[in-house]
């Protein structure tokens, strides 16, 4: 049996060379198995034959047939795992020799292809242009440059030129940009691989200016070129201020960006950490993949830098009440990078600028209380809690807020609180309702979580340090609860009836 792929009058046939090879490869170790030995069933034996051999025919296929074999994407073997793409890769440069020695067998139905998506097809112009030595496809790629949909087989034949001959394939890139030859995206593909760093920059700022390429097109070219990890800061913050505009509404990627810059370097004081403060105080809206990830990590970069303008910072942002989609420090879970270096810095300060951000008479406060409970250690920041209620008692009453009964630590602030403040009948009230739980996810009857609350004042008492206010206070409390338990179970028993249960 034969692969329609390999027979003659077939070879023009549309179908995917590489998914037909994909699947024999796996046929064959399906059949195999585990085992790398032919098994001794004939049939199995036959099977693995047949299917070897027609690997080896689309091995030995006509060119048209091995290009869309290699450049397809097929790897030749799952089980090559040390070096997975070295066959591949071996193939694909053969193939560009091949070309290079008969221009003839790289058709236009074949170039066709190469454009509309073959997973290797950069690879493989990449290699054309290092067995180019004499030139033969220049005139083709001119033609790829004057088009969007050849843009990247022009660079890639480029970058192929350049590793055998860097200053003649970048003067060519030079010679089309400058005969305005090329498109805008294939002039801002090269200044992003192929020229060096600083007249990559001109040609890029010169684009920008003069509005041959709108600054959210940058995104992606810019994520993963070669110039964003080569140019100078000074280059980089100049053509970053000019995709964010003055306002910084285009600068959504701007956190992005630095972090692939300095991901796996410390961010030191200069321009571009400038331009970061200066893009996350703005707090403009972000719609990106990831904005508030990358808004985290970098504020938690920048913070060691200048604590004063990060504590600034946290205040700005979290208080916040503009539309749009903005970074919240508080809400960037799991990492909350920038919480924690705060923290770090100044665990004090950094609980002192969120229980005052949450006194504030605007719409922020309910979304920073929301997130307090889950930001606070009650047992480890005690003494940094029973500070801040020192002050008074409204930032008493702040704390109490903060609080979430039933957890290790609660009691002992809880005393604190009463003994600072033992005549405030509205934070005994309020710290009963976090002893109820008030606002968190209740589980069974209400009877028995009042029950619950009860026990949990009845063992209160029997703690040290209770006073006299703390004593009167519980008893009472506890009393309330009783009744409420009794009142709760004649409610649901009468329910039960009503239900005829």
């Amino acid at each position: 049996m034969r692969p329609p792929a390999a027979t003659k009058e077939r070879e023009t046939d549309t179908f995917d060379v590489s998914d037909l090879a994909d699947a024999m490869v796996w046929g064959r170790h399906a059949v195999r198995g585990d085992n790398n030995d032919a098994a001794a069933d004939g049939t199995t034996r036959e099977t693995m034959r047949a299917l070897s051999e027609m690997i080896d025919l689309l091995l030995g296929a006509s060119f048209a047939v091995r290009l869309k074999l290699w450049v397809g994407g097929w790897l030749l073997d799952p089980e090559n795992t040390p070096a997975p793409r070295a066959a591949a890769d071996a193939a694909i440069a053969g193939l560009a020799r091949e070309v290079h020695q008969t221009p003839s067998l790289l058709t236009e139905e074949l170039v066709q292809w190469l454009s509309s998506g073959a997973a290797q097809a950069g690879k493989f112009w990449s290699q054309l242009g290092l067995a180019d030595i004499n030139g033969i496809f220049r005139p083709r790629i001119l033609g790829f440059a004057a088009t969007d949909a050849g843009v990247n087989a022009f660079i890639a034949y480029i970058l192929g030129w350049c590793s055998r001959d860097r200053d003649g394939g970048r003067q060519f890139f030079s010679d089309v940009a400058g005969a305005e030859i090329a498109t805008p995206r294939a002039i801002l593909f090269g200044a992003l691989e192929i020229d060096p760093p600083d007249q990559g920059t001109d040609r890029i700022v010169e684009l920008l200016q003069t509005g041959r390429i709108d600054g959210e097109r940058m995104v992606d070219p810019l994520l993963g070129a070669r110039w964003l990890r080569e140019v100078s800061e000074h280059d980089l913050v100049r053509v970053l201020r000019l995709i964010a505009g003055p306002d910084f509404a285009g600068g959504s990627q701007i956190p992005h960006f630095i972090f692939f810059r300095v991901h796996d370097t410390p961010l030191a004081a200069g321009p571009l950490a400038d331009l970061g403060w200066e893009y996350l105080e703005a707090h403009q809206p972000a719609n990106v993949h990831l904005a508030d990830f990358y808004s985290d990590q970098l504020a938690a970069r920048l913070a060691p830098l200048d604590r004063e303008r990060a504590f600034a910072l946290l205040r700005t942002t979290i208080r916040d009440e503009r539309s749009g989609h903005r970074w919240n420090p508080l809400a960037s879970r799991p990492q909350l990078s920038f919480w924690r270096e705060l923290s770090r810095l100044d665990r004090g300060r950094a609980l002192a600028t969120l229980l005052d951000a949450s006194r504030s008479h605007g719409n922020a406060r309910y979304t920073i209380n929301w997130y307090l409970p889950y930001l606070i250690d009650v047992e480890a920041d005690a003494a940094l809690l029973g500070d801040y209620a020192a002050r008074g008692e409204d930032e008493a009453l702040t704390v109490c807020q903060a609080l979430t009964g039933g957890r290790s630590g609660f009691w002992p602030l809880a005393f604190r609180l009463v003994n600072l403040y033992p005549v405030s009948v509205q934070l005994r009230s309020d710290l009963e309702l976090r002893v109820e739980q008030m606002g968190q996810m209740i589980s069974g009857p209400y009877s028995e979580h009042f029950q619950r609350c009860r026990d949990d004042v009845e063992q209160a008492l029997r703690l040290p340090g209770v006073t006299d206010p703390i004593r009167t206070w519980l008893t009472d409390f506890s009393a309330r609860l009783a009744r409420a338990v009794d009142e709760q179970r004649r409610r649901e028993a009468d329910e039960r009836i009503n239900r005829g249960g």
